[in-house]
């Protein structure tokens, strides 16, 4: 009983020394939530594929629609968080490593269209919110990374959220009848991205396995596949 109250005890000094960093609670909350928003709208994307694919409508209603509400919660749940201290979160933006945090959550809201959604004046008003979001996103990272050192240009897999991820608008301004100006400029560009950072980021991590950490290395299986699928929709 004495060691674990003792191993409790350790575990509220943690806690308390982690929050005491932060002037603002919402500061300490991690930006996982924004990639679990992503894979809850990918989810429900697949679920309404089989559901439509096979004629089964109850699919919707137990996995597809629960899956799409988690993930508007999310969703909202980081917006908010962004209105409450906007200051911290500008400072996020500056950083590679949590940009591509805010590219997925975005991404997340232009695949929640996936949902059999008409091209009505809703659905266009979330896609474009989409397309400025992960635009301004994307401009922010890339002038950052111009704006530094050639020395400090070290690719790693956070650079791909917030350059490649863009493929997503290709795929979802299809569905809403999109501009074919506008869907080809978001498959093309993304597809340079992928096909220009993919190597050097592969390289790095062959060379020194710090580049990717854990879990990480696993972003990089990303782009090709959100490519590719971004590629049949377009054509």
């Amino acid at each position: 009983p004495c060691r674990l109250a003792g191993r409790k005890m350790a575990s509220r000094n943690r806690c308390r020394n982690y929050l005491t960093q932060y002037s603002n609670p919402l500061e300490a909350v991690p930006l996982t939530g924004c990639g679990l928003s992503l894979g809850c709208m990918g989810l429900q994307s697949v679920v309404n594929e089989l559901a439509s694919f096979y004629s089964l409508p109850v699919l919707y209603y137990v996995i597809s629609w629960p899956f799409l509400a988690l993930g508007l919660l999310w969703f909202t749940f980081y917006i908010i968080r962004g209105l409450c201290i906007p200051g911290h979160v500008w400072s996020e933006l500056h950083n590679s490593k949590s940009v591509g945090a805010y590219a997925t959550l975005f991404m997340s809201l232009a695949i929640s269209l996936h949902t059999g959604l008409k091209a009505t004046m809703f659905s266009v008003l979330i896609w474009s919110c989409s397309v400025f979001f992960l635009f301004v996103i994307m401009l922010i990272f890339v002038y950052r990374v111009a704006h530094s050192r050639p020395s400090q240009w070290q690719p790693e897999p956070f650079w791909l959220p917030p350059t490649v991820g863009i493929a997503v608008l290709g795929w979802t301004g299809v569905l809403l009848n999109a501009h074919t100006v506008i869907i080809e400029f978001f498959l093309w560009m993304p597809v340079l991205f992928c096909f220009v950072l993919v190597p050097v980021i592969s390289f790095r991590i062959l060379k020194d396995r710090t580049v990717a950490n854990n879990s990480t290395i696993f972003i990089e299986t990303a782009p090709f596949p959100l490519v590719m699928v971004s590629w049949i929709m377009v054509e």
